[in-house]
């Protein structure tokens, strides 16, 4: 493959308050080929199979669940309702997910959203201050009989559920995945992970080893933390502690997210799929971040410890990426990351920034096949 070489608070609040789905059930195994799934049925697909993603939408303060908005009309780069209270409807449809809530350590509980399927468990996690159900456009464009897609929310995150004191090291994240990979048993599993997510994903493989039979990172943060903080640092994290939390509206929130740097550069649909999921119902009508400005910097100030370090135990093939675009340093770093892992390679995405993924989104899933299921060119790992 070309570019293919070798190689992130005490405010935080329950991001889902009322409405949550059941608990998926326990007790049925699954195994195929080399990947395991001791707890956690395949869920059925309601009839009609796929449903749009806010076919559910999220539930209000009082726990009522809003009506489910009417087709939209469109127009160039933009998707508005016609009526209805969510104010957006994205046009991406996938399986609608099954929350279940993971204990963790720090009592906080892991959201967990579990689209069936009978393929291999592929868990999708997200960036600080996003939230993992941004990943659904791309899991619209892959074979879902393929893989069951697992999307996480670590803590202080969409809709999981965290005290006010915790803490949000990179060992904690990994806490919250450690904790969903043992709530439904996966063994061999895949994972697809954005920034800090990436970061994650791959210390959790560190931490249990044989978590994942691969991974697709995009810029993980997992890198050694400088050593005199920095300004670039510093000035994000105040930058982040000053940003806006409430907004009127879902709409509202699209149009200021979608017309400035650095969330412009998502594709519509996974902008509808953020402000749809990373805010919560306000009882006077608006909507809030579920991921609160102070959480988003703490984790921001506290990710990083020495991830780095453990790199070289992670023995799963890694397929780091990139973009050419990018000034964060996590895609400085990726290349040097790759180089890390006994088993990683580097992807380079063509006029992408720190959000790559979710800017091309056939690009990414096509990238996502490739790695996963073989489908394409093979990655050829250099010097």
């Amino acid at each position: 493959m070309p570019g293919c070489r070798r190689g992130q608070a005490d405010t935080a609040a329950a991001a889902c308050p009322g409405g949550a789905p059941p608990p998926t059930e326990a007790g049925s195994t699954r195994a195929a080929g080399r990947w395991r799934l001791a707890h956690g049925s395949p869920r059925t697909p309601a009839p009609g199979g796929c449903r749009t993603v806010l076919a559910r939408l999220p539930a209000n303060a009082s726990g009522a669940e809003p009506a489910v908005p009417q087709r939209a009309s469109t127009a160039t780069g933009t998707c508005r309702l016609a009526h209805g209270p969510a104010d957006l409807l994205p046009w991406t449809t996938v399986r609608q997910p099954l929350t279940t809530y993971v204990p963790s350590r720090q009592g906080v509980e892991v959201a967990a959203h579990d689209y069936g399927g009978d393929g291999r468990p592929l868990l999708f996690l997200h960036g600080t201050g996003l939230c993992s159900r941004t990943w659904e456009p791309v899991m619209a464009r892959l074979p879902l009989d393929a893989v069951r897609p697992i999307a996480v929310d670590l803590r202080g995150h969409g809709a999981s559920r965290t005290p006010g004191a915790v803490t949000f090291a990179d060992h904690d994240m990994v806490a919250d995945l450690s904790a969903v990979a043992a709530h439904f048993g996966l063994v061999g599993a895949w994972a697809a992970a954005h920034s800090m997510g990436g970061g994650t994903a791959i210390l959790a493989e560190a931490a249990q080893p044989g978590t994942f039979e691969r991974l697709w990172v995009f810029e993980p943060i997992v890198f050694p933390r400088p050593l005199d903080g920095g300004e670039g640092p510093s000035a994000l994290v105040e930058a982040t502690r000053r940003r806006r939390p409430v907004y009127p509206s879902r709409q509202a929130a699209a149009e200021r997210y979608g017309s400035r740097p650095p969330l412009d550069e998502l594709h519509p649909e996974v902008l509808h799929a953020y402000v749809a999921h990373g805010f919560v119902d306000q009882p006077d009508g608006s909507v809030r971040l579920a991921c609160e400005p102070e959480v988003e910097a703490r984790a921001y100030e506290e990710f990083l410890s020495d991830g780095f370090e453990r790199l070289g135990g992670v023995r799963a093939p890694v397929l780091v990426g990139y973009g050419d675009r990018s000034t964060d340093p996590s895609g400085e770093w990726a290349p040097k990351v790759a180089e890390a892992l006994p088993a990683g390679v580097t992807e380079r995405f063509t006029g992408s920034a720190h959000f790559g993924p979710f800017a091309d989104l056939d690009a990414t899933a096509a990238s996502l096949r490739r790695w996963f299921l073989g489908d394409g060119p093979a990655e050829r790992p250099a010097r």
